[in-house]
């Protein structure tokens, strides 16, 4: 059994949480609320102890026979994220759907259905037409306010489909009717980003209104604003405002908002690239090549050498008056200065844990073991097709896989795992044949996530990367992703040749 902070889906049903010493059984009792039973529900969940495996057990039978539906959905997630029996949680859902048609849980199976796009060729306005359908079947103002989030969430989803379709028009539409939601700053981000680059200046009033909205709740006295979604999305919509006062010619805020952030984070992190390609526009509209050499070089140096700034640089390069290089060789510099930089960091990172072992079934159906590769570096990519940061991180893995396929001491294993699915080997092979990745995928347990391999290494959330030595001790475990390539391709050639050096 897992330890979740209450896991979020048991807070949605009450809005609040605690931990309570008590495991007395509390199910059974007549008068119980969902409030009580939830906060009752959450000790054991989190205590993980036997005694409290023993109790939750108890009390799934009195969950089962409840007639209030808040108290009766607290059995299938006690079920999937305790008692790790997601198939039975799903045969709950189903029956609670049946005996509350207008009720919540049926709400949310409804709302799968929505957005439910097998074949990757949905339009948007099928989509709009069966969210309509569903809003009329579920009304929001038949539930409580503090449960209608999933509304704000449906429009946003709806318009991040039609920007993606470069129905920039319709995306604005909806995107207009959340311009009072607490999450603006983080929907305008998502849609915006969602869409065609040659369409982004149709957003610019509404992103610089969410980078207004961003700044001023992070600016906000009351902590649970500045700690909210608004104000957690000022530094991801910054760049996008900076291009967007600079389109209605305000250069020199936008090369001091840039600069700024640049020099805070050592021309390095996840902002960086695109900053300095926004700053590079912005110095040369007011003519000046050598600071927007400058501020490239910098970046590159710590962040790597992306085939936008290259090209941005090699434009730039003739201007510079560094006749005694030619660009080939000034940009290996650049490249051989980034890797030392990098060897430098993974050096103070390396670890020392036996890796746990396994066995999986690949896509062709055949037992791959862990120990199958003794001998070898083995790299490990936790992922899921849901995953947003383990997609846009592949074209990266994949440069490390083409990089190293020759190698016979390298192996690279990507592990699918946290698929809800019943379908998701059909799901997965669709996935990888559809973008011509060349992995080696195994399939992870599903369903008993105490017997998964992610969980046994200790995983907690993906995308994973895992770097194990020949002698089978993991020597790297970092989560996240990027779509640096340049990035992924040189932490992977360090990881592996300090493993090699290690085992």
């Amino acid at each position: 059994m897992k330890k979740i902070n209450l896991f979020s889906a048991i807070c949605l049903l009450s809005g609040i949480c605690f931990l309570t010493p008590s495991y007395a059984q509390l199910a059974k009792q007549k008068d119980i609320t969902a409030e009580e039973l939830t906060k009752h529900i959450s000790s054991l969940v989190n205590a993980g102890t036997d005694s409290a495996i023993t109790e939750l057990k108890k009390e799934i039978i009195y969950l089962e026979q409840s007639d209030d539906e808040a108290i009766l959905s607290l059995a299938p997630f006690v079920y999937e994220h305790a008692l790790d029996n997601v198939t039975k949680a799903e045969e709950l859902r189903t029956e609670i759907a049946t005996k509350f048609p207008v009720g919540r849980t049926a709400r949310g199976i409804a709302y799968n259905k929505v957005f439910e796009d097998k074949d990757k060729n949905t339009s948007p306005q099928v989509f709009e037409e069966r969210l309509l359908a569903w809003r009329k079947a579920f009304p929001e103002d038949s539930f409580p306010e503090t449960d209608r989030s999933i509304y704000s969430f449906a429009t946003q989803n709806l318009a991040r489909h039609f920007a993606r379709a470069n129905a920039t028009d319709k995306a604005l539409q909806y995107l207009e009717e959340l311009k009072d939601a607490d999450n603006f700053a983080m929907v305008t981000y998502t849609v915006v980003n969602a869409s065609a680059k040659e369409e982004t200046p149709k957003y610019n009033a509404l992103i610089q209104h969410a980078y207004q909205v961003a700044d001023k709740a992070s600016q906000s006295s009351d902590e649970k604003i500045k700690k909210g979604d608004n104000a957690r999305y000022k530094s991801a919509l910054l760049v996008l405002y900076a291009n967007a006062i600079l389109d209605d010619g305000g250069s020199e805020q936008a090369i001091n908002l840039l600069k700024n952030r640049l020099e805070e984070d050592e021309y390095s992190g996840y902002y960086a690239n695109k900053d300095v390609e926004i700053l590079t526009k912005a110095y040369l509209l007011q003519n000046k090549p050598k600071e927007a050499f400058d501020a490239l070089e910098k970046v590159m140096k710590n962040n790597g050498v992306n085939p936008s700034l290259e090209e941005l640089s090699k434009g730039l390069f003739p201007t510079q008056k560094k006749e005694e290089l030619n660009f080939e060789n000034y940009i290996a510099d650049i490249r051989k200065t980034y890797r030392e930089k990098m060897t430098a960091k993974y050096e103070k990172e390396i670890i020392n844990t036996e890796a746990p072992s396994f066995t999986l079934v690949n896509r062709d159906g055949k037992e791959v073991s862990l120990a199958d590769y003794k001998g070898k570096v083995v790299v490990i990519d936790f992922w899921a097709t849901w995953c947003g940061p383990c997609i846009i991180s592949f074209p990266g893995m994949q440069a490390a896989v083409n990089k190293f396929k020759d190698d016979k001491e390298v192996e690279f294993l990507f592990i699918n795992t946290w698929q809800r699915e019943k379908d998701y080997k059909e799901l997965v092979e669709k996935f990888i044949t559809d973008n011509k990745y060349t992995f080696h995928v195994l399939f992870d347990e599903m369903e008993e996530r105490s017997k998964a391999v992610v969980t046994a290494f200790g995983v907690r959330g993906i995308p994973t990367k895992v770097v194990i030595d020949k002698n089978g001790m993991i020597r790297f475990q970092s989560a996240g992703g990027s779509d640096n390539v340049e990035e992924i391709l040189t932490e992977m050639e360090v990881k592996i040749g300090l493993a090699k050096q290690a085992s």
